[in-house]
């Protein structure tokens, strides 16, 4: 898919569609406004946390729990500190 905006689905996809990609192609380049955009289009902590494990295991990291964190830390996203420990394996 070369142009998000052109593709042919649900406009609310769209902008979990440029986190993902922008995650995928310039990780150092995620801000808060990207994570607000998907916020904005009604999407949770959760979903986007979702998006970004699908995108780490398609992408074939081997350290899921340790991208996850470090991900977590850095691009923007509020995760209740109970639901990082099950997202990260821990609990």
């Amino acid at each position: 898919m070369d142009d998000v905006d052109l593709a042919p689905v649900d406009e609310r996809l769209k902008p979990i569609l440029r986190y993902v990609r922008k995650l995928t192609e310039t990780p150092s380049r995620i801000r808060m406004a990207d994570a607000d955009a998907v916020y904005h289009a009604g999407w949770s902590d959760e979903a986007l946390l979702h998006a970004v494990a699908i995108c780490a295991i398609s992408s074939g990291e081997d350290d899921l729990p340790g991208f996850l964190f470090g991900w977590i830390s850095r691009a923007h996203v509020t995760v209740d500190p109970a639901r990082q420990a099950v997202y990260l394996g821990l609990a």
